[in-house]
């Protein structure tokens, strides 16, 4: 599967409430080998804030997940 099928494939699966994603929530202009240490410590700022955000959304799945089992 290539990279767009694979992203597809995710994001539909979330629509499904079959996947969380914890993506960036906005665009960084960041390369693969960034060596700008200030645009590391933004996006890894972001990621924190963006899992941060998701945080009740798992904790949501994880309660169905132990009502199921019981």
């Amino acid at each position: 599967m290539i990279y767009n099928e694979s992203l597809e494939l995710i994001y539909k699966l979330e629509e499904q409430k079959k996947a969380i994603v914890i993506a960036p929530s906005k665009e960084m202009n960041i390369n693969r080998i960034e060596k700008n240490k200030q645009k590391l410590l933004d996006i890894y700022e972001l990621g924190y804030q963006d899992a941060q955000a998701k945080i009740p959304e798992i904790l949501a799945v994880i309660s169905q997940d132990k009502d199921i089992k019981k």
